[in-house]
């Protein structure tokens, strides 16, 4: 499967709001740790505008407009902090898209003068998990820190 890697802003919300639609449950649940029905314009610009950091889009060879993936690296609360999150279209995952986007961030992090990027993965979903520990592994040291933050650091985070 050939894909094309580009940018994304606010403009995009059509094409990743359908992204969405075509997303199980299960996997907007992995991706927003809530059982988030949709995307909402507001939300997307949220992640999406040029304050909120660098999103990234996945789209098949010759369909520009046909979203399969999408991978934010979000600033936090604190400045060379950022969120790394990722959101593949169910029938394309495992094909390593989820690792291209994450990896293709990470080569961003230096120039959004970003430190430490973190994931907050559920304890359970293993893909992920594996993303974010080969991130991790091909870092190798050099580079912003990359750490993994399971169901508990989640839940702190959000409630804290």
């Amino acid at each position: 499967m050939t894909v094309s890697i580009r940018s994304g802003d606010t403009a995009d919300y059509d094409a990743v709001r359908a992204l969405h639609v075509r997303c199980s449950v299960a996997t907007r649940a992995r991706r927003y740790h809530t059982g988030t029905p949709q995307l909402t314009r507001d939300a997307w610009a949220r992640m999406s505008g040029p304050r909120a950091g660098c999103t990234l889009l996945a789209t098949p060879f010759g369909l520009p407009h046909r979203v399969v993936a999408v991978g934010h690296l979000l600033y936090e609360r604190h400045p060379d902090v950022a969120e790394l999150a990722v959101l593949v279209e169910d029938t394309w995952q495992s094909h390593g898209l989820g690792g291209i986007l994450s990896r293709r961030l990470y080569g961003f992090a230096h120039f959004m003068r970003v430190r430490t990027i973190v994931a907050y993965v559920a304890t359970d979903n293993i893909r992920a998990r594996r993303m974010v520990n080969g991130l991790a592994r091909h870092a190798g040291g050099h580079g912003p820190d990359v750490r993994l933050l399971s169901d508990s650091d989640v839940f702190e985070t959000v409630f804290s």
